[in-house]
């Protein structure tokens, strides 16, 4: 897949911008605040339908405009496509040659790869950047499951609010422990098949990245592993019903919490990877260089 050409109009900084690639490289040069960055932003929200920084889809569309949009001609094979990302206040819309399209078709179509300062932070930082470089690297690998992430979310956000709404009293007790029953019928085995997806990813992943890792830091004799933990217990090597009933398990645990705190406790949303240094938590064990380098 190579990227001809990137046009943007009133994105971020850059009210209206036309750039021509190189096949091979390119790279940007120049002052903070620029713009170089919001270059690398209009490619990676074209194509992955969010932004790597935080904020809301109204920041990406310069102040006091109410339309922007990303335009990228991608040469992929023999052929010639063009997606457009078009932004108004708070919505967007996909296109693929002047068709609109969903942007879990447009990621797996053409899947990309960012490397950025946040990147380096994924091993000291919280587990959520982790998990997301390993849904990341589920999406890369095999595009399908980008509608089991896009089905889990969903199941999640309905589960929140059908606790939040029962803890600001908007629904009956009764009504609730049948909706959630019903709505765990779908939710459970969705988090499962998604911490199973995963954990295969990790356990696939492990021998070249020990590998890669050994030789950036040359060091051939370095013990490198990868762990996935749920609930605190390291779970790498459960099957497919270890993980759904440690899952249900967890359900049961923490059901008065839940109805207290009005969010959902368990779930691959709540899981963690750790990176093991020669079997230590390479979060406390490695020096900053070892932890980029991993």
């Amino acid at each position: 897949m190579i990227i001809k050409k990137l046009k943007q109009y009133h994105f971020r900084n850059l009210r209206e911008s036309s750039i021509e690639f190189d096949k091979n490289v390119s790279l940007f040069i120049g002052n903070n605040g620029q713009g170089k960055t919001n270059i690398l932003e209009a490619i990676y929200v074209a194509l992955n339908g969010k932004s790597f920084r935080p904020g809301k889809m109204e920041h990406l569309v310069c102040k006091n405009e109410k339309l922007g949009f990303v335009e990228l001609d991608i040469v992929q094979g023999d052929l010639c496509e063009k997606v457009k990302l078009e932004l108004k206040e708070a919505s967007k819309k996909t296109y693929l040659n002047a068709k609109t399209c969903s942007s879990q078709k447009i990621q797996a179509q053409f899947p990309l790869v960012l490397f950025s300062p946040e990147s380096l932070m994924s091993i000291k930082e919280g587990p959520e950047l982790r998990r997301n470089l390993v849904d990341d690297l589920l999406v890369s690998h095999h595009p399908q499951n980008i509608q089991l992430l896009a089905d889990f979310a969903k199941a999640l956000k309905t589960r929140n609010k059908l606790l939040k709404d029962h803890l600001a009293e908007k629904i009956h007790s009764q009504q609730f422990y049948d909706v959630i029953s019903s709505l765990d019928q779908s939710y459970l085995p969705l988090a499962a098949k998604l911490s199973s997806q995963r954990i295969q990813a990790l356990k696939g992943l492990e021998e070249d990245f020990c590998q890669a890792t050994q030789f950036i830091l040359d060091l051939k004799n370095v013990d490198i592993a990868l762990d996935y933990f749920i609930s605190g217990h390291s779970a790498l090597h459960w099957g497919d019903k270890e993980i759904y009933y440690a899952l249900l398990k967890r359900r049961e645990q923490l059901e008065q919490a839940e109805k207290d705190s009005g969010t959902t406790l368990f779930g691959p949303q709540r899981h963690d990877i750790q990176f093991l240094f020669n079997q230590e938590d390479a979060r406390y064990y490695c020096s900053q260089g070892q932890q980029r380098a991993l």
